[in-house]
C-alpha cells in the first residue's frame, strides 16, 4: 500500500485509514485520539478559510500558512497557532487582527496560543525566501527551518493555490539539482536530515534557558521524531520499484501536500505489508505512541504535571513525564527496528548511513 495523496476525497481517505488501522491491528481506543485530532484539524482549516474569505481583508497574492500540529492534523485544544504570511513579492502586510480573530474561532471554546518569541513565525515572507539560499552561509537557522517545515508540516488557511505554488517551487529546487538522475533527490533527503539534526542540537542549546523544558523534550522524542520519519516516507516510497512514479516533482508535490500524520500511516502500512511479524508489531506500537502523545498533550493538567515532574529528583520514574519519556525511548527502539529490517533496510543502507 502506498501513500495516499490529494486525489482522494475525504470518504476515500476515511476508508483508506480503516484499512490501515485494521491491517496494523490498531484497536478503537488507540485510533480514537488520532481520528479526533484529524477531524479537529480538518474542521479548523475549513473554518479558517471560510472566515478569511468572508472577511475580505487579505489582499490578493497573499496566503496565511499554518504550521505545527494543525498542519500535521494533530491539533489539540492546547496547540499553538503558528503561521506565516506567504506572498509572491515582498510585503509589509500586518495581519494581526485577522490572526487574533482566527485564534478564538478554530477550536470551540478555546483560544489557540500565539507563536513563540523566536520570530520564526508570525511574519510575512516571499516565496523566494524559501528557495533562494539552500546551503552555505546565507541559509540561516530561520531560512532552513521555514523551508523544511513548509515541506513537512504546512497548510493553507486562505488560498491553497498560493501555498501549492510555493510548495512546488521549493520541491522543484531540489528535484532540478538531480540533473536528470533516476535516483531519489539526495539534495532533499540531506536537507531533511540536516534539519532533524539541527533541532536536536538546538534543543540542547535551549536547555539552559528558563522556559518550560519537559514538553519541549517530549516533543523531540515523539511528535517531532515521527514528523521526521513521515518526511522521509515519500523518498523511501520513491525508492521502491512499485511506486510507479513517472514524474518525481508531481509525485513529491502530492505526497508533501498530504498531512504528516497520514504520511506516517501510509509509510507504516507499506512497511508492515512487506515485513515480518516483528516489524508489523513495531509499526503498530508506533501508531500507539503517536496516539498517546496526542491525547495527553491536549490536556492542560498533563502539561502542568510534566513540567512539575521535570524539576523533581525522580522525574524519570514519574507517572507524568517519566511514563511519556519511557514511551519515547520505546518508540526510538521500534523506529530503529523498522529502519534496520526489511523492507526498509536497503533504503537505510543506501541513503541514510553515509
Amino acid at each position: 500500500m502506498t501513500l495516499l495523496g490529494l486525489k482522494l476525497d475525504e470518504a476515500d481517505r476515511a476508508q483508506w485509514r480503516d484499512e490501515v488501522f485494521r491491517d496494523l491491528r490498531v484497536d478503537d481506543a488507540t485510533r480514537a485520539p488520532l481520528e479526533r485530532a484529524m477531524q479537529r484539524s480538518r474542521t479548523a482549516i475549513l473554518e479558517a478559510r471560510r472566515t478569511l474569505d468572508d472577511d475580505g481583508r487579505l489582499p490578493d497574492g497573499h496566503d496565511i500558512v499554518a504550521f505545527g500540529s494543525l498542519a500535521r492534523f494533530e491539533l489539540t485544544p492546547q496547540s499553538d497557532l503558528d503561521w506565516l504570511v506567504v506572498t509572491s513579492e515582498p510585503s509589509s502586510l500586518d495581519v494581526t487582527p485577522l490572526i487574533e480573530s482566527l485564534r478564538s474561532k478554530l477550536v470551540d471554546g478555546v483560544t489557540l496560543s500565539e507563536p513563540g518569541d523566536s520570530r520564526l513565525f508570525g511574519e510575512t515572507i516571499a516565496v523566494a525566501d524559501l528557495v533562494t539560499n539552500i546551503g552555505l552561509q546565507e541559509d540561516t537557522n530561520h531560512t532552513t527551518t521555514r523551508r523544511i517545515l513548509f515541506l513537512e508540516e504546512s497548510v493553507s488557511l486562505a488560498r491553497p493555490e498560493i501555498h501549492m505554488n510555493a510548495l512546488r517551487s521549493v520541491l522543484d529546487a531540489y528535484v532540478k539539482a538531480k540533473d536528470g538522475s533516476d535516483q531519489i533527490p539526495r539534495y532533499l533527503l540531506n536537507d531533511i536530515i540536516r534539519y532533524w539534526r539541527t533541532i536536536a542540537v538546538d534543543y540542547q542549546a535551549k536547555a539552559t534557558q528558563k522556559n518550560p523544558k519537559a514538553l519541549r523534550y517530549l516533543k523531540l522524542l515523539i511528535p517531532r521524531k515521527l514528523c521526521y520519519v513521515a518526511s522521509i516516507a515519500p523518498l523511501y516510497l520513491l525508492h521502491r520499484s512499485d511506486t510507479g512514479c513517472d514524474d518525481q516533482l508531481e509525485y513529491l508535490l502530492d505526497q508533501y501536500s498530504t498531512p504528516a500524520l497520514e504520511r506516517l500511516l501510509g509509510l507504516l502500512a507499506h512497511v508492515a505489508s512487506g515485513g515480518d511479524e516483528a516489524v508489523r508489531e513495531r509499526c503498530r506500537r508506533v501508531v500507539t505512541a503517536s496516539s498517546r502523545f496526542i491525547e495527553s498533550s491536549g490536556r492542560a493538567e498533563w502539561r502542568a504535571t510534566i513540567e512539575a515532574d521535570f524539576v523533581g529528583d525522580d522525574r524519570k520514574e514519574s507517572e507524568g513525564f517519566g511514563s511519556m519519556r519511557t514511551l519515547g525511548k520505546e518508540l526510538h527502539e521500534d523506529l530503529c527496528g523498522i529502519f534496520h529490517a526489511e523492507p526498509f533496510a536497503s533504503f537505510s543502507r543506501e541513503y541514510m548511513v553515509i
